[in-house]
């Protein structure tokens, strides 16, 4: 089996300011701008119920996806009868309180993306785990082989 190269490209966008002691907010953003060999969407957002005040409905940062989420969200928008608003983004927007803040969360940011490149590695290792007949094995010319096989399998 071909090994597969996978790999994302993050850029990470911030405020370019000088001093932030009484600013009290910074703003980062991160976008996954290429992939290779998966899917550049890795963002998982929440959408929030419409606010009846503005007739707007807010997308919420929840995590980097793993690889069930990458099949089970959609891009862009969340599956309108899924129980749960969940969809996937190329990008994540926060504000955070400090240059402090904003430094962990674009490390974990990238510790979680390459656990991600990671377990979608693994997921192409696959060994037999098993050998199964349904509902026994057929008849071979070794019959003690035959009987252990179905006897195991019922």
């Amino acid at each position: 089996m071909a090994v597969m190269t996978r790999r994302i490209h993050l850029h990470r966008y911030e405020m370019e300011i000088q001093d932030l002691h009484y600013l009290g907010v910074l703003r980062i953003r991160i976008e996954a701008v290429e992939a290779e060999d998966m899917d550049k969407y890795v963002f998982v957002y929440r959408r929030l119920p419409v606010n009846t005040t503005t007739g707007e409905a807010d997308d919420v940062f929840e995590t980097v996806a793993s690889p069930v989420d990458l099949v089970e969200y959609p891009v862009g928008e969340p599956d309108s009868n899924a129980p749960m608003p969940y969809f996937r983004k190329d990008f994540v927007d926060v504000l955070l309180r400090s240059a402090e803040d904003a430094t962990n969360f674009w490390t974990e940011v990238q510790n979680q993306v390459c656990r991600l490149v990671t377990a979608l590695n693994k997921t192409d290792d696959l060994v037999l785990a098993d050998d199964s007949w349904c509902p026994e094995a057929p008849e071979s010319s070794s019959s003690s082989s035959s009987s252990s096989s179905s006897s195991s399998s019922a």
